[in-house]
């Protein structure tokens, strides 16, 4: 039995010696070049590897020190202003997940339904 999509994509092997066509534009000839697909494997690799990701965080924290370090040694509002959009965007998300949204109305009428049976056994 053939194997399935699914498996064909989890497969490194599958990648291997891919070949898509494109065609690059220019305004008086069209070329056809050819790119092996061998970056799905390694990005898979890369995904689960942790190195991966304390290697973005250290790049992260170089990149953001090179940018708002001349912007507090000149007296700059603009990091006060990513820093307020920041708060923002991290406070309205957490308001909505944990006291507006599905779960928190899910959980509510759970205990409303829980009071109301309490009440109910109390008077009987």
């Amino acid at each position: 039995m053939a194997p399935s999509l699914l498996e064909r994509i989890a497969d490194p092997a599958y990648y291997k010696g891919k070949i898509a066509d494109f065609q690059v534009s220019s305004s008086n000839y069209y070329t056809t070049q050819k790119i092996l697909f061998t970056m799905a494997p390694s990005l898979l690799e890369r995904i689960a590897d942790p190195a991966y990701y304390k290697g973005k965080i250290a790049d992260f924290q170089v990149s953001s020190s090179n940018y708002y370090k001349p912007l507090f040694r000149s007296g700059s509002v603009k990091p006060l202003w990513h820093l307020m959009a920041f708060t923002s965007v991290v406070m309205y998300t957490t308001n909505y997940i944990f006291l507006k949204g599905k779960c928190y109305t899910l959980l509510l009428n759970d205990m409303l339904l829980y009071s109301f049976m309490v009440k109910f056994d109390s008077d009987t």
